[in-house]
């Protein structure tokens, strides 16, 4: 039998320019000792650099294994992800990114065991190592963690990043719900920064997850990435978009927790303020210090901000936004 039939997993794969890591990303899959039949799903995104001609080598060299999504143009993440996961034919789906790398050579085995012998659960997701340049670093351990499984949606509503992409795997059917979901909502999810935390949320909505003490995988940290920056701005921003998929959740399913409401806006005023004070932009400086100041007493800083928010630029800045 083809491992082209009968699909118990698909490894959804998205990359762009990973030239440097794509071929052990791709190997850390191959080694991968199962005993049942897999797909890989790679959407490539017009890659500046090799990673197209190395992807389609490893599909000559393993046929019946690679389904490529070669992208005609950039078409951006998003496009590119959703286009993967229409394409995933697999009961169950593994997230790899090109950059990272599977350590555990059974990872996929044992998860698929547990998700078989427990139908409540639609997703699982274990430990991992960080890597930046050559550096290791095993998450769980280092930040001593109490990671919560079962009934967690409202604990991905908190502050920690609990859960990470190449360490999951999850039920083909709720991705696809998911993307029913996501369609649904366009105007608000097409800003979202981080569609991960989406599927997250949304899984977790709908089911319980599963969480393994042990690293499967290695989450690559690069200086510039849709989730790292070395720019104090664009973190800022990327904050802002998480806190924007985390309270849509709240408004969606009309969450009660006010510990958790009160959190979650504490953190989204302060982090608009910082945007404001950085763009110069008064109004929103302004907009940001008074919604902070209905959950939270702002603290020292944020008050720096906001008087620093008034300097001449911001004023001149203001009064041309007023005009406008």
């Amino acid at each position: 039998m083809k491992r082209s039939e009968n699909i118990m997993v698909s490894i959804y794969m998205i990359t762009y320019n990973h030239e440097k890591y794509i071929t052990q990303a791709i190997d850390s899959i191959l080694t991968q000792n199962v005993q049942f039949n897999y797909e890989i799903v790679i959407g490539e995104d017009c890659s500046q650099d090799n990673t197209r001609s190395i992807i389609m080598e490893f599909a000559q060299k393993f046929p019946g294994i690679f389904n490529l999504i070669l992208q005609e143009h950039n078409v951006g993440i998003f496009e590119n992800q959703m286009a993967v996961f229409k394409a995933c034919r697999g009961k169950y789906i593994a997230l790899l990114e090109g950059d990272d790398y599977w350590t555990d050579p059974f990872k996929l085995q044992k998860q698929v065991d547990f998700m078989e012998a427990n139908p409540e659960y639609g997703m699982v997701h274990t430990d991992f190592d960080e890597k930046r340049d050559s550096v290791f670093q095993n998450y769980n351990r280092c930040h001593s963690l109490r990671i919560p499984e079962g009934n967690i949606f409202d604990n991905l509503l908190g502050d920690q990043w609990l859960i990470h992409t190449p360490t999951i795997m999850v039920r083909a059917v709720l991705i696809k719900e998911y993307r029913t979901f996501y369609y649904a909502n366009i105007e608000e999810t097409q800003k979202w920064l981080f569609d991960d935390i989406g599927i997250f949320l949304y899984v977790a909505s709908r089911s319980k997850i599963k969480y393994f003490d042990y690293s499967t995988a290695v989450y690559r940290i690069l200086e510039e990435s849709c989730c790292h920056s070395k720019s104090w701005h664009q973190r800022l921003l990327n904050g802002c978009s998480l806190y924007d998929i985390k309270l849509f959740f709240v408004r969606k399913y009309n969450v009660k927790n006010q510990k958790i409401v009160r959190s979650l806006m504490t953190g989204m005023n302060k982090t608009k303020l910082r945007i404001a004070f950085l763009e110069h932009n008064l109004s929103e400086a302004v907009v940001a210090f008074y919604q902070l100041l209905k959950y939270r007493a702002p603290d020292f800083k944020d008050c720096i901000l906001f008087v620093g928010s008034f300097s001449f630029i911001n004023l001149i800045t203001g009064k041309i936004q007023h005009n406008k």
